[in-house]
């Protein structure tokens, strides 16, 4: 008999499968963070993996490593790319859809400029997770705390949405070899609705009390983003590495609202001195493989590193995971 030989492309696909459930295995004596601490991260994280998957790479924008150094690559190239995402820590999760959408056109020498627009919407879910009760948000609490509690989610929605400008420079030769540099900036918007979780305190003096703790708030950035990717062409395939900063201007405090037995409290960790917190700088790397013949692309690099480092970046996340396949039209 005679052994079947997979491509190389179809062996690194599998072997890079292989590490991403590996990666996936949640650490035995994970820690547990507050939960306001918590529920800042999860939908940062998922932020963070929008920007790991920006349409602005030469696989959405047309510009293949044959036209790096001139100005033919096409204009009026649209792209679509689909995706999905899910962080977790303990018992929560967010998960949902991603979607975005690009189009490059106009060129001056070897610039070239395209615009990009996003809307991922992403489910809140979860219920026995035992956390500390605590917030940072508002200062006054007629509770011991923090207090050991259990949560169990009301579900809701984080709906990050935003639009921006790309512009590519392509170059080739010297130390870099050829390669693009990317610049841009993007408006966005994150909008938590319905986050929320009813609570029970489970030790110290309010043990048995109840009530619900939420999250809901609009977090507005302007974000100024730079990247650098090299493309290689192997034959009908294209494998682009890249590395992308992303700085959401400017950060903001932690929306807090608390309920319990004949109180109704609100806050701002800005506002009572206790810190802008929502909005990190971000640090995106990944591998574009495209088959170009069907101008389809899948970013498997992001998708191993935000399950990997992402969990070392946000305390308390204790999985995450993202993919996105693109079509250039």
């Amino acid at each position: 008999m005679h052994r079947a030989h997979l491509p190389p492309a179809l062996r690194s696909v599998g072997l890079a499968a292989c590490a991403l459930l590996l990666a996936q295995a949640p650490a035995a004596a994970a820690s547990k963070e507050h939960i306001e601490f918590v529920a800042e991260h999860l939908p940062e994280v998922a932020m963070d993996n929008r920007y790991a998957s920006l349409p602005v790479w030469s696989a959405q924008t047309g510009a293949t490593p044959d036209d790096a150094s001139t100005s033919r690559a096409r204009s009026g190239t649209p792209a679509l790319t689909l995706g999905y995402s899910r962080t977790a820590s303990g018992e929560l999760s967010l998960a949902g859809p991603t979607l975005a959408v690009s189009l490059q056109w106009g060129h001056l020498g070897r610039w070239s400029t395209s615009g990009f627009g996003f809307y991922d919407r992403e489910t809140f879910s979860g219920s026995a997770d035992l956390r500390p009760l605590r917030t940072l948000a508002i200062l006054d609490v007629p509770l011991p705390l923090p207090a050991p509690a259990r949560f169990d989610s009301r579900g809701g929605h984080a709906i990050h949405a935003g639009l921006g400008l790309a512009f590519t420079r392509a170059s080739e030769g010297g130390r870099l070899g050829r390669h693009h540099w990317v610049v841009g900036l993007q408006a966005e918007q994150v909008q938590l609705a319905g986050y929320a979780f009813d609570y029970r305190i489970l030790g110290g003096p309010a043990t048995g009390t109840t009530g619900t703790v939420a999250f809901d708030g609009r977090y507005s950035h302007i974000t100024p983003f730079a990247g650098l990717e090299f493309p290689r062409r192997h034959g009908r395939w294209t494998f682009a590495p890249h590395v992308l900063v992303a700085v959401p201007l400017p950060r903001r405090g932690i929306l807090t609202q608390l309920t319990g037995p004949g109180f109704d409290l609100r806050g701002d960790t800005e506002q009572v001195g206790n810190g802008k917190h929502f909005g990190d700088p971000s640090l995106a790397l990944g591998v574009v493989t495209t088959y170009e013949p069907w101008g389809l692309s899948f970013d498997l690099g992001s998708t191993l590193t935000q399950a990997t480092l992402e969990r070392l970046v946000h305390d308390g996340v204790d999985s995450n995971w993202s993919m996105a396949f693109g079509w250039r039209f």
